[in-house]
C-alpha cells in the first residue's frame, strides 16, 4: 500500500514491528516519506531501499498527489 506518507507491505511472517491484519497476515511499515523522499527503516528490505526503487515510488507519489489522494 503506497500512500503519500509511507509504503506498507503485507506479509505472512510475524515480527515484533508488524501489525496483525487478519489471521496470518501482517502489515509492515517499510518506507516513510520525509524531506521530499521515501526513507528506509532499519528493517526495510534492500530492494525497497535501492535508489532506483525510491525514485520510482517518489514518481508514483507525485501521481497520487496530483490525483488528490
Amino acid at each position: 500500500l503506497l500512500t503519500l506518507g509511507n509504503l506498507v507491505l503485507a506479509t505472512t511472517k510475524n515480527r515484533s514491528h508488524r501489525i496483525a491484519l487478519d489471521v496470518g497476515i501482517y502489515a509492515e511499515l517499510t518506507l516513510i516519506y520525509h524531506d521530499r523522499s521515501y526513507r528506509a527503516l532499519p528493517w526495510t528490505y534492500a530492494d525497497y531501499k535501492s535508489p532506483k526503487t525510491i525514485m520510482l515510488l517518489n514518481s508514483w507519489r507525485s501521481t497520487l498527489k496530483q490525483n488528490g489522494n
